[in-house]
């Protein structure tokens, strides 16, 4: 790879002055290297193109990458069949351009296509359908770009729908736990325990106590009621007897008379 530095706005090509025949293509790589500043201003941001213009006066443009390092920008040029479609002399000038705010441009000393073999008859590349083609790539890009900012846009959605059924279930937990902790404060017996299996422990503990009381209630029920049907036999018994005495009397003093 062939490498050329700036000095001053100045590029020297002498390095590739016989460099190019007619008609290659992409089969030489340039490195260009220039100052970040020239005289204090920022230069490093701005687009770099360099342009050719052949012999018979046709011109051709080609946008560098540029890699930025602290002090110096260093671009690549990959020489296109647009430069070396015409034998003879080339013009080139670098061009440094950040919108309408700023221009720079480098002197480069002419090189020399050399004439091929088959010289005359080679096409001409329109320039027109070059910077279709640049538009056409650059378009491509965007478009990839729109595809990926959609992708994005989706996942964004997707979080924030996920978002909001976390938040739905986090709500559903909080009333959850808010039942749990209820229930765990008893309701047969007085306090409020640590677990819910706590809570129901003591409560079954205190029915069984409950069902205990019943059975000893129960029996005494039982054992009170036949005393009580005891005394009602015991009385009617009682009351029987006194009426036949009162029958008996009555009938004596009947036969008397």
């Amino acid at each position: 790879m062939i490498q050329l530095k700036e000095q001053g706005k100045f590029i020297d090509t002498k390095a590739m002055e016989m460099l190019l025949t007619q008609g290659e293509k992409y089969s030489d790589l340039i490195q260009i290297t220039i100052g970040a500043e020239n005289n204090n201003v920022d230069i490093s941001d701005c687009t770099f193109v360099i342009r050719a213009v052949a012999s018979d006066g046709s011109m051709s443009e080609t946008v560098l990458p540029k890699t930025i390092l602290e002090n110096e920008v260093q671009l690549l040029w990959e020489i296109s069949e647009s430069v070396t479609a015409v034998p003879g002399m080339l013009s080139l000038e670098l061009i440094g351009s950040k919108g309408s705010e700023r221009i720079i441009k480098y002197k480069m000393p002419a090189i020399y296509v050399k004439e091929a073999v088959m010289g005359e008859g080679l096409p001409v590349p329109d320039i027109m359908e070059e910077k279709l083609a640049l538009m056409n790539e650059t378009l491509s890009k965007a478009t990839e770009l729109q595809k990926e900012s959609e992708t994005l846009h989706n996942e964004s959605q997707d979080l924030q729908r996920r978002t909001e059924e976390l938040a739905e279930q986090i709500v559903v937990s909080s009333e959850y736990v808010s039942e749990v902790t209820a229930a765990r404060t008893a309701s047969k017996t007085v306090g409020t325990y640590s677990t819910l299996s706590e809570r129901l422990a003591a409560d079954f503990d205190e029915c069984i106590t409950d069902g205990q009381l019943y059975v000893v209630l129960e029996n005494e029920i039982g054992k009170a009621r036949e005393e009580w049907q005891a005394d009602i036999a015991n009385a009617l018994g009682t009351v029987e007897n006194g009426l036949a005495e009162v029958v008996s009397l009555s009938e004596n003093t009947e036969v008397t008379e």
